[in-house]
């Protein structure tokens, strides 16, 4: 059989897609985190320890965010108004970060320089929510809109292959990929509906109240892309039968 556009189309966006959803942005903020944590047992908290301390989560945070919004930039799996609303939510981020370290660092008494630092996560959110949000779009649109049609193409010259020239090479274990095959495009088009609008729908203060909301969204994607990658397989290994 004749090498089909799967592997070059599907293949790629298959493995772009697994590559952004697996990458260590997507580490949640500590569900403890929400408040300055306090100092050492026996250790005054003074004005310059919260102060240092909340240097160095909006540092954190401003070197995170000028990571992931070149990336949001340049993903071309992402539809461009799930880009768009991104980079508003990053660059929102991004400016209040440099704001806040700035009055962090001017604030003159360690209650309001707390309550600065504890902005940091309950008004934000940039590790549990904002940078989350921009892989699992970027997934579920990569998926939805060039790991989908491309599985579903290859799937359809499959199914032609075998009801026409390559009928006399069907066996019962390439009829099992076949159906499982069928399967897996299922599950990636059900698990990927409507994700990334999900994700983007999601708010700091909804995480603040609800620190698994995003969960579901996470648990879907991960289906999508295990259903993808085992599609990806069907494929090629029917193909290798073929030959």
């Amino acid at each position: 059989m004749k090498r089909t556009v799967f592997g070059t189309i599907a293949g790629a966006a298959v493995i772009a897609c697994v590559a952004g959803f697996a990458s260590p942005a997507m580490a949640a903020e500590s569900v403890t985190s929400s408040t300055t944590p306090p100092s050492p047992t026996g250790t005054p908290r003074t004005l310059a320890t919260v102060q240092a301390k909340g240097k160095a989560a909006t540092a954190a945070r401003i070197a995170s965010l000028n990571v992931a919004i070149p990336k949001v930039t340049a993903n071309k799996y992402l539809s461009s108004s799930d880009r768009s609303t991104l980079l508003a939510f990053l660059n929102h981020d991004l400016t209040a970060m440099g704001t806040l370290q700035s009055k962090i660092a001017a604030d003159t008494d360690v209650k309001t320089a707390a309550a600065d630092v504890q902005s940091i996560f309950t008004g934000y959110r940039v590790y549990a929510v904002a940078i989350p949000q921009a892989h699992y779009a970027a997934a579920a649109d990569g998926l939805t809109n060039s790991a989908l049609p491309a599985l579903q193409k290859a799937q359809a010259a499959l199914q032609a292959a075998l009801a026409g020239p390559d009928k006399s090479k069907d066996t019962a274990a390439i009829d099992a990929q076949i159906a499982d095959l069928a399967k897996q495009i299922s599950t990636v088009q059900s698990s990927s509906s409507g994700i990334a609008a999900k994700a983007l729908s999601v708010t700091p203060a909804q995480f603040n109240a609800d620190h698994s909301v995003l969960t579901a969204t996470r648990t879907s994607v991960k289906a999508a892309v295990a259903a993808a990658k085992a599609a990806r397989a069907d494929v090629k290994a029917v193909r290798t039968a073929l030959k």
